[in-house]
């Protein structure tokens, strides 16, 4: 092999209507580039915004790993079909990260058994693996056998048609350095959103629809990123004249108010100095108990913390309320209930905080008396008249815990979507079932309209 290795990462986009700067694949470039005790070359591409790389420039690289969000896995396939026209002894490795890589590990192995995917959270694994393929050298297709003889986390990839998983483990998010920067201006000078990460992971991590347990190795656990570097990346976005970045974070508070309150104090303070535009404001996603918190033990209420990251430059909160339905709500194990979600939206009112809002609005458990009572909240908290889509369908998602409890109840009706990550499902009320056919009806109609 050539002294240096040679790397692509390629963003697939998704089938969101938006354009999200990929700081996934900066993410992990900016850690390889850190501790890379090897020769390694970068290419970053973001198809969205580029052109899909040719075949003959997939054959100039050692790797080409493909960042896969939901409905990207047709562009996978096209990649694949480019690949595969290259002659096999100068055929790049393809290896896969994020969602499509993450919750359908296995089936996407039996549709590519040549590929390996990273599972979880990328740097450390992926950073490995080119470790180990730059020591075993070309050609790089045949790498599948030699990892066997050593244990990386965070790999999945096919033997001689044996399926091998290793365990996934977390990084330490203070030993991360921070993405590299390399489409945020020209994401924002389109009208995208730039992203900006502070924490990952929750402190509740308990939702039955939600997989993030599964995505940071089944821990309910919330791990926050170094306040110095989380201002210096604010730093870094403000002169690039970054207005408003939007947090990664599933749990922008996490389990620690008071680092939320330090954090908000250091942002004012680069913004009286001029390090940080002081037009600068802030986009996160909150829990309904950290809002309605009321302090203990020296700790801040919920709306204290609010009110401070406010005057820091908080400009909108997303909240995922999911029901106005005691029964629905108890279902999806939330940490709430209707009237503690009715709470949190006269606290962020009272503050003056715009809000965004996830409503699960069906699900396949819910009878008509349900539906009434969600109807019931909208119009009570006036949310019927909040821009934010209403009226979504429950998705079951793998690595959830409503896999099992909907196959034990036979409301699953067949096999896992790789694309879009969901299982089909059956209703157990018809009259619910076609409530929501009636809506997502009227809400095409509408789609086409606008």
């Amino acid at each position: 092999m050539d002294k240096v290795l040679r790397v692509l990462l390629i963003d697939l986009g998704s089938s969101r209507k938006e354009i999200n700067e990929p700081v996934g694949i900066c993410a992990v470039a900016a850690y390889v580039e850190k501790y890379a005790q090897f020769g390694v070359e970068i290419d970053l591409r973001f198809l969205p915004l580029s052109q899909k790389p040719t075949r003959e420039e997939l054959a100039h690289f050692h790797v080409v790993g493909l960042s896969t969000k939901i409905g990207s896995l047709g562009q996978v396939f096209d990649v694949y079909s480019d690949i595969c026209m290259i002659p096999a002894c100068s055929r790049p490795l393809v290896v896969l990260g994020d969602l499509l890589a993450t919750f359908a590990t296995q089936e996407i192995l039996k549709l590519f058994p040549e590929f390996i995917c990273v599972t979880g959270e990328g740097e450390e694994g992926f950073l490995q693996l080119l470790a180990a393929i730059s020591e075993h050298g070309e050609p790089v297709c045949e790498i599948h056998r030699f990892l066997t003889s050593r244990y990386i986390p965070n790999l999945a990839y096919m033997v001689d048609g044996k399926y091998i998983k290793n365990e996934s483990r977390l990084i330490k998010l203070e030993l991360c350095p921070p993405p590299l920067r390399k489409f945020s201006k020209y994401v924002a000078s389109l009208g995208g959103i730039v992203r900006n990460e502070g924490s990952r992971g929750c402190a509740w991590g308990r939702c039955s629809f939600c997989a993030i347990q599964h995505k940071y190795c089944n821990e309910a656990r919330w791990r926050p990123i170094p306040i110095e570097r989380a201002v210096s990346e604010l730093q870094e976005l403000s002169q690039m004249g970054i207005k408003s970045p939007f947090y990664t974070d599933e749990d922008f508070l996490g389990d620690n108010p008071i680092r939320a309150i330090e954090l908000a104090s250091e942002i004012q303070k680069k913004k009286l100095t001029g390090e940080i535009d002081r037009d600068m404001s802030l986009y996160v996603d909150m829990r309904v108990d950290s809002i309605l918190s009321k302090g203990h033990k020296g700790y801040p209420t919920g709306r204290q913390v609010l009110a401070k990251l406010k005057e820091a430059g908080l400009r909108e909160v997303f909240i995922g309320l999911e029901s106005g339905a005691k029964a629905q709500v108890k279902r999806y194990k939330k940490a709430s209930t209707a009237h503690r979600n009715s709470m949190v939206l006269d606290v962020l009112n009272d503050l003056g905080i715009t809000f965004d809002i996830g409503f699960i609005m069906f699900d396949p458990e819910m009878d008509i008396n349900e539906l009434s009572a969600n109807i019931s909240f909208l119009k009570q908290t006036g949310l019927n008249k909040h821009d934010a889509r209403m009226t979504k369908k429950l998705r079951i998602e793998p690595g959830t815990p409503l896999v099992a409890e909907y196959r034990a109840k036979n409301l699953i009706s067949g096999g896992l979507d790789v694309d879009d990550l969901t299982y089909p499902y059956r209703w157990k009320y018809s009259q619910a079932e076609d409530v929501y056919a009636t809506y997502s009806e009227w809400e095409q109609e509408l789609s086409e309209d606008v």
